[in-house]
């Protein structure tokens, strides 16, 4: 049993779940809970090494068997030190380390989601998890997005990341995909262009979600083809950027026939 928090892989967590850089460095992230290293498995993803505690319930002792069967490394930890690990309050009895899979590219993407500078990562999460339930193909990321592979990020997902193509470029390289794939570009403004039900989503095309508060940048209006809007109250300006995107990636999503 792990008992000491010099452990390399206490050690290892630790620093997955706190530093961006050490995330990158090592190719990896983290996975909590019994629900999605669940999701996990059963998307064949790669772990090196679950850390349990003597809390875990019997779904949770079941997966490890599984862990166990696939010959990943696993070791059992004091309840109290893998609670110090964890980025929650209390861990859920399993902690996992994932590796960060290469960008699969996908060939003919008929919708895509950008996102511009989403800095929030439980927003993050939450849009790649409304992407992957509304059919979108793949995700792609301005640089200056929070990291997809943050716990916080992780988390709000749910799961999202073990099904859905994720890629964070430059704006010119992203630029350059759009044209490469001739893509329309749908962008979700407030107040400007056409009523989002009135659009027209029948061609191969990315919507580009902006920031939380400035809205879509200026790069991003540099590849704009279309905008578009949710109507609203005459009380309200704004909803928020994860409110907005699920609106509309559900509304393209049931015009492609996906949903």
């Amino acid at each position: 049993m792990i008992t000491s928090r010099q452990n390399k892989y206490i050690k290892l967590i630790r620093a997955l779940q706190s530093a961006v850089k050490t995330r990158r460095e090592q190719g990896a992230f983290v996975v909590e809970g019994v629900r999605l290293a669940e999701e996990a498995i059963a998307a064949n993803w790669p772990f090196s090494v679950a850390l349990y505690s003597a809390n875990l319930n019997e779904r949770g002792i079941k997966l490890l068997a599984q862990l166990k069967d696939l010959g990943i490394t696993t070791e059992e930890c004091g309840t109290e030190l893998l609670d110090s690990i964890s980025d929650t309050q209390h861990s859920q009895g399993i902690i996992l380390v994932a590796e960060q899979k290469p960008f699969e590219q996908v060939d003919n993407p008929d919708f895509v989601l950008i996102l511009d500078a989403i800095r929030d990562p439980g927003n993050m999460g939450s849009l790649l998890r409304s992407a992957h339930a509304a059919g979108v193909d793949t995700v792609w990321l301005s640089a200056d997005c929070a990291d997809p592979y943050g716990p916080k990020a992780v988390r709000a997902a749910m799961g999202a990341h073990f099904h859905l193509p994720i890629r964070q470029m430059e704006w010119s390289q992203i630029a350059e995909q759009i044209a490469s794939e001739n893509l329309a570009v749908f962008v979700s403004d407030v107040g400007e262009g056409k009523n989002y039900r009135m659009a027209n989503y029948a061609s191969d095309l990315a919507l580009i979600i902006g920031n939380e508060a400035h809205g879509v940048g200026q790069e991003a209006r540099a590849i704009e083809h279309k905008r578009i809007h949710i109507p609203m109250h005459s009380e309200i300006d704004s909803i928020n950027a994860v409110a907005a995107g699920a609106i509309l990636l559900f509304e393209i999503g049931h015009h492609k026939g996906l949903l």
